[in-house]
């Protein structure tokens, strides 16, 4: 067997192990999560989750593929990682401090501006949101060796 076909199953394996796994601690998380709140807390809380996603595709900009081509061509790793993720940590902030001034307007209580806030800043961390983990993962993309990118993911979602 090839050493491209090799690393091609290699990294095949591993993104599906990573995904997987991914998924069902997911679904662990939601159903203690479930069981932990009551209704009224577990639908803010998915509320404020799937605005924190949908703000989080809007950092996005579709600058991932771009890079991972251009990385491709180039490996110039350094370049073009290190300006996107300047520009995503700059647009995140303006980002936040839009949130946290029309939460203020509309009068949200304390615990929903503060797990706002946690979700916003996780934005930059989680594997869930992918903006930049996703970005920090295209060396490994290129190369074909995906291992150590979804062991983290899996430590994420442990975490």
């Amino acid at each position: 067997m090839s050493k491209l076909s090799s690393s091609i199953r290699n990294t095949f394996f591993s993104i599906t192990f990573g995904q997987v796994t991914a998924l069902l601690l997911n679904i662990v998380t939601f159903g203690i999560a479930a069981r932990i709140l009551d209704v009224n807390d577990f639908g803010k809380f998915n509320y404020l989750l799937a605005l924190v996603g949908i703000l989080a595709k809007l950092i996005d900009f579709g600058l991932n593929p771009i890079v991972f081509r251009e990385t491709s061509h180039s490996k110039n790793y350094n370049q073009y990682i290190g300006s996107s993720a300047i520009f995503k940590v700059l647009f995140l902030i303006i980002l936040i401090i839009i949130t946290n001034l029309s939460m203020w307007i509309i009068n949200e209580n304390g615990i929903s501006f503060i797990l706002m806030n946690l979700m916003l800043i996780n934005i930059l961390f989680s594997n869930k949101f992918t903006n930049f983990r996703e970005l920090l993962v295209i060396p490994f993309k290129v190369e074909l060796k995906m291992t150590i990118p979804m062991i983290i993911i899996i430590l994420d979602n442990l975490i």
